[in-house]
């Protein structure tokens, strides 16, 4: 006796633009404008469930203004891929979609979704998400005390350096305030915990370091090594043509990411012997210090995610005994 099987349904794409004010959405026999709001979500949803059944909705990563969409998209359970733009702009001009509005856009990004089939963007919890807001803010404090230090020594008269001086040190009291949100908000998350003491016993790495870099990368732990090394901007990318082998470069990425990289690399290629090791090899194969660089910040970043995967086992651990 023959089994049928049950036919599979294809996901009917959504492409959503997020303006600052509102919501330009286009599906098949569906296009309507939304403010960007709550009730604006509610009545988008209602109206793309009668387009299809499986839903998927494709976006652009816009920051703050398409928070409110994605938090509740995740919170109906839908699929939502959140892209990069440039990559969005890429797709655009390779087929053909030369004019830009928001109608536009959001019709692009419905066909991108029935071309690519992009995978889900995974929901970011509410701790992860807390800790990247303090830990942003504090990286726009510290730019700004590094402007007021340097611009302190231009100033000519007492009272203007007396004034540089005071907002240094308001800066850094904000500073210390952000550093122990960021520990309470780690603290109340025994994965988060679990992740950063496991990163803490690289050489190297300090309670900064972990906290940027699970600000950053919410999903270390979780990736191999291809995919966390892409995911920062430092793996390298081949440049062949023909008969001609050309010089690999690192493409894309997370700019904040690499950002919280660059320091502790920079102390790791000096303190820690395995990167030091790596490093020395490197620079005495002729390459740049810059590039020998680079490859110790892939080679750290690899091994803080191998050590997240080892704090996040050790958390499933002790919570299945508990259990």
């Amino acid at each position: 006796m023959k089994t049928l099987k049950r036919a599979s349904v294809s996901p009917t794409y959504v492409g959503i633009d997020i303006g600052k004010a509102q919501l330009d959405v286009a599906a098949p026999r569906l296009s309507l404008r939304v403010p960007n709001t709550a009730e604006g979500c509610i009545e988008m949803f209602a109206a793309c469930r009668g387009v299809g059944k499986r839903l998927h909705f494709i976006c652009e990563a816009t920051g703050s203004q398409g928070r409110t969409l994605v938090s509740f998209l995740h919170a109906h359970r839908c699929k939502v891929s959140v892209l990069c733009p440039l990559h969005v702009r890429l797709f655009a001009k390779a087929t053909g979609y030369l004019a830009k509005t928001d109608k536009i856009d959001a019709g692009m990004l419905a066909a991108l979704g029935r071309t690519l089939h992009p995978k889900p963007t995974r929901k970011v919890g509410a701790p992860e998400r807390r800790l990247r807001e303090i830990m942003r803010r504090r990286q726009q404090l510290i730019f700004q005390q590094t402007i007021q230090k340097g611009q302190k020594h231009e100033l000519f008269t007492k009272e203007l350096r007396e004034s540089a001086e005071n907002v240094i040190r308001a800066i850094h009291a904000e500073v210390v305030l952000l550093d122990a949100a960021a520990d309470a908000v780690i603290n109340s998350s025994s994965r988060l915990l679990a992740k950063r003491d496991a990163m803490c016993e690289v050489k190297a790495v300090g309670v900064l370091t972990a906290n940027r870099v699970l600000a950053e990368c919410p999903e270390i732990g979780r990736l191999n090594r291809r995919q966390i090394a892409a995911l920062a901007g430092v793996a390298p990318f081949n440049r062949d043509s023909g008969t001609v082998s050309g010089t690999r470069h690192i493409w894309g990425g997370r700019t904040h990411l690499r950002a919280a990289l660059f320091m502790p690399a920079f102390v790791a290629a000096r303190v820690n012997p395995v990167m030091s090791s790596y490093y020395q090899n490197l620079r005495a194969r002729g390459k740049p210090s810059r590039v020998a660089l680079v490859a110790v910040m892939r080679k750290l970043l690899i091994h803080l995610n191998h050590r997240a995967r080892l704090g996040e086992i050790a958390f499933s651990g002790v919570k299945d005994k508990r259990g």
